[in-house]
C-alpha cells in the first residue's frame, strides 16, 4: 500500500505533526477511526479511505504494537476488498499477520482470522489453489485450539465451501457446509444467524449442482431464520430472496421469481424497511431475470435506477458503481445500442481504474467488454488492441499460468477466428486448453468449454477427426458433472453428428443423430422446430448410407412439423434463368464489391446487431480469401452508409466508372427491408438515415438495385446478396420483429443478376444466438469456403438454405428460407473466388464521398477517440479510449 502522503498530512494538525502528547494522538486517531466509518457508512469511500489512512498514520506515529494501528489497518483492509482492490487488501492482511504471528504466535485464533480474510482475498483474485490452502491452515489452526465442534470453526468452514464449490468440488463443497450446519445445532441453536449462513452456503452448493427442489427447501428455511431474528419486513433477507429468485429463474419460474423481488423495490410502502443498499442488489438481480427471459429492455430502466442507487449508497468512485455501469452497458449492447454501451462500458473502466489503477489485471474484464463491443461491429483492429491490453496486464500481474490469461487467450483466438485467421485462432486457443487443463486438471467444465472452442476454429481448416475426438471429450466430462445441463450436451452431440456427416462417417452420424433426437424428444418434446430439425438431419444421414426408405418417413415427418410453424411456405421461390440466356458466359476480366451493413442508424430504435459487423466480415473474405483487390472493395457502415454515399458509390462516385462490361460486380446489402409504399409501389433498403416515416424520401428502391441500377453500372454480371427483413428488438427481446414488411417475391430481377435474399415473405431474418453473426451471413460464408473457396454459387445457395433453415428451425421454432433470383448467363456457375484475366491497375480510386462517408474499414466516428479514417492496411490503429480534439459527438 502506497500512502498519500500528502493527503495525510493536510489532514493532520500541525501539533500532531510536531509530536504532541499521546493522549492528543490517541484521541486524533480515534477522529480519523470515527470519520471513516461515518464516511463509509454514507456510501464515500474515497473519504473513508483518507480518513482510515491517517488513521494508520497516526497510530505508526504512537506505537508500531499499538492495537489500534491493528484496528486501523483492518478497516482499510475491510474497504479496500469492498471495493474491489485486492491487492492492496492482500498487502495490508500480510502486514497484520506478520504483526500478530508476532505478538500472539502462529497458532493463534486471531492469526487464523487473519488467514481466512487473506484466502476470501486470492479468492476473489481466482488463485484458488492458495485460497484452499490458506483456507484449510485457518481452519486447522481453530480445530486445534478447540476441544471439540463449535460455532467458532463455522465462518471457517462455510469459507471452504465456498472455495471448494468455485473448484468445481461438489462433493467437498457439500460436506464443509454440512459440517457447518452440525457445529451451529450443537451451539446456538436452530435460529442462529450462524446457522442462517451456513444453511446459505449448502443451498448456494445445490444450486450450482443443479438440485433446485433441495436448493430452494434451504433457502426458504433460512429465510425464515432471519425473519424470525429481524421480522419480514427487515431486509435482512434480501440475499436469501434474491438466491430464490435466481433458483426460480434458473428452474424457468420467471414469475414466481419476479413476484418474489419486484415488491421489495416499492419505494411509496411505510413499512418498507429495505435500505437503499439492498434495494440496490434487488434491483440488479430483476434485470438480471428480465434478461435471462430477453426481457432487455426492460431491464434497461431497473439498471439506471440500480446505478442511481449506486452512486447515492457506494459513490461513483466505488466498485459497485463501477459493476453496475458494466450491467448496463452489456444490456445496452444486448438492446444493439452501441452508443450507449460503450458510454456505459467506459465509464466503469475508468471507474475502475480510479481504484485499482491503470496497470491492475483488476481492469482486463472492462478491456475484454469493451473489446466485445468492437468485435460485435467488426471493429476487429480496436477489439484486438483491448484483447491484447487486458493479456499483457493479466499476464505480469497474475503469471503466465493463470485462468484469467486463458482467458485472454480465448477472447484473442475469437477475434482471429472472426477475421478468418484459423491457424492463428488454434495456436491461442490451444494455449488457453493447456492453462486450463494445467490450473484446473483434465475433467473440469471450463476445459470442457475450451475443448468446444478449439474443435469450432479446427473444423474449418479440415482437421475434422481431431475436431470429434475433441467434442467427444467435451461431452464425457459434461456428462460427469452434476447438475449437467443435458441440454448443451445435446447441442454438442449435434455438433458431432454435424462433423460425422460431413467427413461421410455416415453409420457414427446416424447413430449420433437418433441420439440428438431422442435427447429432444426427453426433454419434452414441445420444441417442433428442434424435432424437425433433428428429423430432417437424420434424413440425410440414412439417405447418404442408403436407407432411403426410413429417411423418406422421416422427411415426410419433419415437413408436416415444419408446416405447423411460424413462417412455412411450401412455395417454390427460385426463379430459373432466362431461355434466352443460354449462351456460354464471357470469362470475368475484374471483380469489385460495394459492401453496405447498418448497425447504428440514425434513429436507434431501429438499430440493429450485427448488420456492420456482418458486412465487414464479407469485406476480409473477399479480399483473403476470393481474390478481391483490397482497393475494388468498398465497405460502407453505419453512419457512412448515407442515402447519397451508397448510390454515389454504385454510380459515378465509383463503380459506375470503373466496372467494365466483361467485370463481375458484388453489391452486399444488410439493413432493413420494407414493403412495397403504396405511393411509388416499391420496395426500398433503408439507408443510415432511413425511419418508418421518410423511406420514399431517404431509401433506396429495390427496383432500382434491380434494373434501373443498369443505367449506372456497365458491368453485365451482378451478384446480389441482401441480408434485409432483421427488425428492431420487441420490448428488448432478443427475437427480432420487422420493423418493416419487406417482400421478397416483388423483386423485380435485372438481367444479368443473381439475387439471394436471406428470407421469404412474412419471414423474419434472423440474428443468431450461437455466434456474433446474422445467420444468413454466417452460412454464406460457411459455403463460399466450400472446397478452398472455389464453390459454386449455386451450390453455395443450396447449402446455406438448408442451414440457414436448420439453425433457425433449432434455436428459434420458426422457419427462415433463403431464396435466390437469377436472370444472368451461368449465374450459378460463377466462382466468387475465381482471379479476373484482366483485372485493372490498383491505382483507380472513387471520388472521394460526401459527408461522413469517408471512413474506410466500418470505423464510425465515436466519441472519445479519433476515427479509424482512411487507415491503411497494415496502420496500428489508434486506441480508441484515448480522447482527441477532433472527436465528432454522435447522435
Amino acid at each position: 500500500m502506497v500512502y498519500k502522503r500528502q493527503i495525510i498530512a493536510f489532514l493532520l494538525p500541525a501539533f500532531f505533526i510536531a509530536g504532541g502528547s499521546a493522549f492528543a494522538q490517541e484521541s486524533l486517531l480515534q477522529t480519523f477511526m470515527t470519520k471513516g466509518e461515518e464516511a463509509q457508512a454514507k456510501g464515500h469511500y474515497f473519504e473513508a479511505k483518507k480518513q482510515y489512512e491517517a488513521a494508520v498514520f497516526a497510530a505508526e506515529k504512537l506505537n508500531e504494537n499499538d492495537p489500534n494501528l491493528e484496528k486501523a489497518l483492518a478497516a482499510l483492509a475491510k474497504l479496500d476488498m469492498r471495493q474491489g482492490a485486492y491487492d492492496d487488501a492482500e498487502r495490508l492482511w500480510k502486514r497484520l499477520l506478520s504483526m500478530k504471528e508476532k505478538s500472539a504466535g502462529k497458532d493463534n485464533a486471531a492469526t487464523a482470522s487473519i488467514l481466512m480474510q487473506i484466502s476470501m482475498v486470492n479468492r476473489h483474485q481466482r488463485r484458488y489453489a492458495e485460497a484452499e490452502a490458506i483456507a484449510e491452515k485457518a481452519l486447522g489452526i481453530v480445530k486445534g485450539n478447540q476441544a471439540e465442534p463449535c460455532k467458532e470453526m463455522v465462518p471457517y468452514l462455510i469459507n471452504l465451501s465456498t472455495i471448494y464449490l468455485d473448484r468445481s468440488r461438489f462433493e467437498a463443497a457439500e460436506n464443509m457446509a454440512k459440517a457447518a450446519i452440525t457445529h451451529c445445532d450443537k451451539g446456538e441453536g436452530a435460529a442462529s444467524l450462524q446457522l442462517a449462513d451456513a444453511l446459505s452456503a449448502l443451498a448456494n452448493v445445490y444450486a450450482a449442482e443443479g438440485k433446485m427442489a433441495e436448493a430452494e427447501k434451504f433457502t426458504q428455511r433460512t429465510i425464515a431464520i432471519r425473519e424470525s431474528i429481524g421480522g419480514k419486513e427487515s431486509g435482512s433477507t434480501a440475499e436469501d430472496r434474491i438466491r430464490l429468485a435466481n433458483i426460480l429463474s434458473d428452474q424457468g419460474k420467471y414469475d414466481e421469481a419476479e413476484k418474489l423481488l419486484a415488491p421489495l423495490l416499492n419505494t411509496q410502502s411505510a413499512k418498507n424497511k429495505i435500505s437503499d443498499d439492498v434495494r440496490l442488489k434487488i434491483a440488479r438481480a430483476l434485470s438480471a431475470i428480465l434478461i435471462a427471459q430477453e426481457k432487455t429492455r426492460d431491464a434497461i430502466p431497473l439498471l439506471e435506477q440500480a446505478l442511481n442507487l449506486a452512486a447515492r449508497t457506494t459513490g461513483s468512485s466505488s466498485t459497485t458503481y463501477g459493476a453496475v455501469s458494466t450491467e448496463l452497458g452489456m444490456a445496452y449492447m444486448d438492446a444493439d445500442d452501441y452508443i450507449q454501451a460503450e458510454a456505459n462500458l467506459k465509464k466503469a473502466l475508468n471507474c475502475d481504474e480510479q481504484i485499482l489503477g491503470k496497470d491492475s489485471a483488476g481492469i482486463a474484464p472492462d478491456l475484454n467488454n469493451i473489446a466485445l463491443l468492437y468485435l460485435k461491429q467488426g471493429k476487429y483492429d480496436f477489439a484486438e488492441s483491448l484483447y491484447r491490453r487486458a493479456l499483457e496486464l493479466c499476464q505480469k500481474n497474475l503469471g503466465e499460468n493463470h485462468l484469467d490469461v486463458a482467458s485472454c487467450l480465448n477472447n484473442l483466438g475469437f477475434v482471429e477466428r472472426n477475421k478468418g485467421d484459423y491457424k492463428v485462432a488454434e495456436q491461442l486457443v490451444r494455449k488457453g486448453l493447456t492453462i486450463r487443463e494445467k490450473v484446473l486438471g483434465p475433467d473440469h467444465t471450463l476445459v470442457a468449454q475450451n475443448l468446444v472452442i478449439l474443435a469450432d476454429v479446427l473444423k474449418p481448416q479440415g482437421k475434422s477427426a481431431e475436431a470429434i475426438d475433441l467434442l467427444n471429450r467435451a461431452i464425457t466430462i459434461k456428462k460427469a458433472q452434476k447438475g449437467a445441463d443435458t441440454m448443451e450436451i445435446t447441442g454438442i452431440e449435434k455438433e458431432v453428428a454435424d462433423a460425422l456427416l460431413a467427413a461421410k462417417r455416415y453409420p457414427e452420424a446416424v447413430a449420433r443423430y437418433r441420439e440428438v433426437l431422442k435427447n429432444e424428444q426427453s426433454l419434452g418434446g414441445t420444441d417442433n422446430g428442434a424435432l424437425a430439425s433433428d428429423m430432417a438431419n437424420l434424413a440425410e444421414a440414412l439417405r447418404a448410407q442408403g436407407e432411403v426408405s426410413e429417411s423418406n418417413e422421416l422427411k415426410k415427418k419433419s415437413d408436416r412439423l415444419k408446416a405447423t410453424l411460424p413462417g412455412y411456405n411450401s412455395t417454390d421461390v427460385t426463379i430459373t434463368e432466362d431461355a434466352t440466356l443460354s449462351q456460354p458466359p464471357r470469362p470475368i476480366k475484374d471483380k469489385w464489391a460495394l459492401i453496405v451493413g447498418i448497425s447504428n442508424f440514425k434513429d436507434p430504435s431501429i438499430n440493429l446487431c450485427y448488420a456492420a459487423k456482418d458486412a465487414t466480415d464479407f469485406k476480409n473474405y473477399l479480399i483473403k480469401e476470393a481474390g478481391f483487390a483490397p482497393d475494388h472493395v468498398k465497405l460502407l457502415t453505419d453512419s457512412q452508409a448515407s442515402r447519397e454515399n451508397i448510390v454515389g458509390y454504385l454510380g459515378e462516385k465509383w463503380l459506375g466508372r470503373v466496372a467494365g462490361p466483361d467485370d463481375l460486380v458484388v453489391l452486399y446489402l444488410s439493413s432493413h427491408g420494407s414493403a412495397p409504399e403504396k405511393e411509388v409501389n416499391a420496395n426500398f433498403i433503408v439507408t443510415y438515415e432511413g425511419t418508418k416515416e421518410n423511406l420514399v424520401f431517404s431509401g433506396i428502391p429495390m427496383q432500382w438495385l434491380t434494373i434501373g441500377i443498369k443505367d449506372v453500372l456497365h458491368a453485365d454480371r451482378t451478384v446480389l446478396l441482401l441480408d434485409v427483413c432483421h427488425g428492431g428488438a420487441i420490448a428488448g427481446a432478443k427475437a427480432l420483429r420487422r420493423e418493416f414488411d419487406f417482400s421478397p417475391s416483388n423483386i423485380n430481377v435485372g438481367p444479368g443478376q443473381l439475387i439471394l435474399v436471406s428470407s421469404m415473405d412474412d419471414q423474419v431474418s434472423w440474428e443468431s444466438k450461437r455466434y456474433h453473426n446474422g445467420v444468413f451471413t454466417h452460412y454464406l460464408l460457411e459455403g463460399l469456403r466450400k472446397n478452398g473457396s472455389q464453390e459454386k454459387m449455386g451450390n453455395v445457395f443450396t447449402f446455406l438454405k438448408e442451414k440457414v433453415e436448420e439453425e433457425v428451425l433449432r434455436d428459434r421454432a420458426v422457419l427462415q428460407t433463403p431464396m435466390m433470383f437469377k436472370k444472368i448467363v451461368g449465374g450459378t456457375e460463377i466462382v466468387l473466388s475465381a482471379p479476373g484475366t484482366n483485372p485493372k491497375p490498383a491505382s483507380i480510386q472513387p471520388n472521394a464521398p460526401t459527408g461522413s462517408a469517408g471512413v474506410e474499414s466500418g470505423a464510425r466516428k465515436l466519441p472519445s477517440r479519433e476515427p479509424a479514417a482512411r487507415k491503411s492496411i497494415g496502420d496500428k490503429p489508434k486506441s480508441p479510449l484515448k480522447t482527441s480534439p477532433s472527436t465528432v459527438k454522435k447522435k
